[in-house]
Parts: C-alpha cells; structure tokens; sequence
C-alpha cells in the first residue's frame, strides 16, 4: 500500500536533487525543468562547442567565465 502511495500524483516529495524544495509529485519535471537550481544546465554556447553542464545556481558565474 505504501509503494502505491509513493506513485500517486498528488504525493508530497521531496526533490532528489538536495535542493531542498518540496512538491507533488505530478510537477516534478516542471521543477527539474525549469526551476531547481541543483539541476544540471547546458552552457548557453553550448551551440559553440562548450560541453560544460553547470548547475543552474551556477550557469550565470559560468557564462561570465567564457562569455
């Protein structure tokens, strides 16, 4: 019964990613899409051959390094 509360949609999580943040799981990619700042990122010149992935909390520190 346990297991099948862990997979229900509307179950609290915390996120895998040691940010802290809690959410129902059901909205989990959106936060590993577009707001955890422990999820890793493409480089924005990632078009002009940077391979670095940093962490979202670290993108804008990156693109100043390279930028």
């Amino acid at each position: 019964m346990l297991n099948l509360l862990l997979l229900a949609p509307g179950y609290t999580a915390a996120a895998s990613q040691g940010c802290g943040e809690r959410f129902e799981r059901r909205e989990s990619g959106a936060h590993y899409d577009r707001e955890c700042q422990f999820q890793p990122v493409d480089c924005v010149f990632a078009t002009h051959g940077c391979r670095v992935r940093p962490l979202r909390k670290d993108q804008a520190h990156h693109q100043a390094e390279v930028g």
